[in-house]
């Protein structure tokens, strides 16, 4: 399922435009508050008239500090132009602002205009003459900077928000013995499943020291470590930055050098800053991203402790069946013996023939080689099993028998559907996609500018001794954005990849889920199947026991020769073996099961 996400609107964008709004409201309210509170008090923000220049000849008689009605300071200045001009610097406190004022002196009864005019040809060096600023300006520009400053720093965040694809989840799972219920046989613990003393200490030395275990734990941290290293970047970058350099420059080079040395060097030492706002979510996005993988690192954590749970256990059940096929075969071997040294000395009184002692020796010699490759079996599962462990190879203690194992009465397969939610890959499939989902966004923010503020405070001096000096000081703040125009199709291509790569994490997830049905419903077969044929084995060694007991009967009676003891000592011996593999491969299944169903990691 492939979608294009490029013109979907998150709901992060729409929760960030509204929280945009809000700040914008809160700021005019403010605004207004603060406008209001002063209105009631009766008095206005001051106003400055900074260097006003009045010059005499435009016809302008200046009043007396003492004959101006407003509530006015004034300060004299001399100026190298004479007396004829008066800088003006005038802090006004009144409740209406007017154009003109008035001198309360009769002899002083002119107009002075707030605003007067420059003379043309103005050559005596006056200053340009500011505009009265409106009383609120002060508050509406920090109401814009905490705007702009709000619009950097919420923000929003581009691409799709998440959502679980929808997988096609059975009803029951297929050769469940029982009705589809909440029940499970996950929901029971690794130590109430497999209650043998011995397997419950060799599953928890298997988890204190294997090494694909601990090897999970290492991921884990590295993954949380990655978050962080991401969301550095939504933080201001401070560094410290000292250094110092010389040189010479020409006297014959274009422009020509001024001054008498043309050797100089220069100290300097100060923070640095610089900060990137993440207007578009594009850090935020990479951040979700890491969280993901973080959390997938955990599932896979969580599925190598169900692995190693269900690992020992499998291999020590078969260690314990390889224990009971050698038992099967040592027993047999010596009722061989026995019976070897009974048709020899039957050979030697004259009643029985050659022929039956080579046709005893050579079944004897049969069931004897199976005992070699049992050995060897059992030493190499006993090798796997210290490998679990996290220990040189060695000898494995022995609990309960094969045929004494915990078999649980009842085996319930639980909701298809809680399946998605218990197994670890399942889990680890969906965070991918999820990352995958949030690098989407992360390569979308792209197409759009970033923002970035710099600043800059330190020091810098021609001598070291003097990068202390408060004269030596520096500072400089800029900032700034960038527009992506042409990169060669880069910024398209690597959108493009990042979808493709959602394709893939999304047809892994729902590979993950399918999957998981698969084995459950494989594990859930094989248990059902394997108890009928133990069953099946049971009653065919229970004949052939019988079988071959009569048969002896008979030779001993002189009703039968020894070829039917011969068959039938065979065919006993075959399938003994063969209901011990039926046994072990049930109690497997079992443990199959438990690791389909996710269960063993609490």
């Amino acid at each position: 399922m492939r979608r294009d996400v490029f013109l979907q609107r998150s709901g992060n964008f729409l929760a960030a435009r509204v929280n945009f709004l809000k700040l914008i409201f809160a700021t005019i309210c403010f605004i207004g508050l603060r406008m209001r509170t002063e209105n009631k008090n009766g008095a206005l923000p001051p106003v400055r008239l900074s260097s006003t220049v009045i010059p005499a000849q435009a016809g302008i008689q200046v009043c007396s500090p003492a004959e101006l009605s407003l509530d006015t300071r004034f300060r004299g200045y001399d100026e190298p132009s004479g007396p004829s001009v008066w800088r003006v610097r005038a802090e006004v406190f009144s409740k209406e602002i007017t154009n003109t004022t008035k001198c309360t002196n009769d002899n002083h009864r002119h107009k002075i205009p707030l605003f007067p005019p420059l003379p043309k040809g103005d050559q005596g060096g006056f200053e340009r003459l500011r505009m009265l600023r409106v009383p609120c300006n002060k508050w509406i520009r920090q109401g814009y900077t905490a705007t702009i400053f709000g619009l950097l720093l919420t923000g929003c965040t581009l691409g799709p928000d998440y959502r679980r694809p929808t997988i096609q989840v059975p009803d029951h799972h297929r050769d469940a013995t029982t009705a589809a219920t909440a029940e499970s046989l996950a929901d029971l613990p690794w130590w109430e499943l497999f209650q043998d003393p011995v397997l419950q200490d060799l599953t928890r030395e298997a988890l204190n020291n294997n090494y694909d275990l601990r090897t999970a734990v290492a991921r884990i941290e590295e993954a949380r470590a990655q978050i962080g290293v991401v969301r550095s970047f939504l933080y201001p970058q401070i560094n410290l930055n000292a250094g110092g350099n010389a040189q010479q420059v020409s006297r014959v080079s274009d422009p020509p050098l001024i001054g008498t040395s043309r050797n100089f060097q220069n100290w300097i030492a100060g923070f640095g800053l610089a900060w990137e706002f993440d207007v578009f979510g594009r850090i935020r996005r990479e951040s979700e991203a890491a969280t993901a993988i973080y959390y997938a690192s955990e599932m896979d954590r969580r599925g190598v402790y169900i692995s190693l749970v269900a690992d020992v256990a499998q291999a020590y059940f078969n260690l314990r069946e390889f224990d009971l096929e050698l038992e099967i075969a040592r027993r047999t071997v010596q009722i061989n013996d026995e019976t070897i040294q009974f048709y020899q000395r039957r050979l030697g009184g004259g009643v029985s023939n050659q022929l039956e002692v080579n046709q005893a020796v050579a079944n004897r010699s049969r069931t004897a080689a199976t005992i070699p490759e049992l050995e060897r079996q059992i030493a190499t599962q006993e090798n796997f099993i210290n490998y679990l462990l996290g220990r040189n190879p060695g000898p494995i203690p022995r609990g309960t028998a094969l045929t004494d194992q915990y078999y649980p009465p009842a085996i319930p397969a639980g909701l298809p559907s809680a399946l998605l939610e218990r197994r670890p890959d399942v889990q680890s499939a969906e965070q991918l996609l999820v990352a995958a989902n949030a690098n989407v966004g992360a390569a979308k923010a792209l197409f759009f500018p970033t923002f970035s503020l710099n600043a800059v405070l330190g020091s810098e001096t021609a001598q070291f001794s003097n990068i202390a000096d408060k004269r030596a000081a520096i500072w400089a703040v800029s900032g700034g954005l960038v527009q992506p125009l042409f990169q060669g199709w880069r910024i398209f291509s690597n959108y493009d990849a990042t979808k493709a790569r959602f394709d893939q994490a999304l047809a892994q997830y729902e590979k993950a889920a399918q999957n998981g049905f698969r084995e459950v419903a494989d594990a859930l077969v094989a248990i059902e199947k394997f108890k009928d044929v133990r069953a099946e084995l049971e009653i065919s060694v229970r004949s052939l026991t019988d079988a071959a007991r009569l048969s002896r009967l008979r030779y001993d009676t002189g009703l039968a020769n020894y070829l039917e003891v011969l068959v039938a000592d065979q065919q006993l011996f075959d399938q003994q073996l063969l209901l011990a593999r039926s046994r072990g491969a049930e109690l497997n299944a079992v443990v199959q099961l438990y690791r389909a169903l996710g269960g063993g990691w609490q």
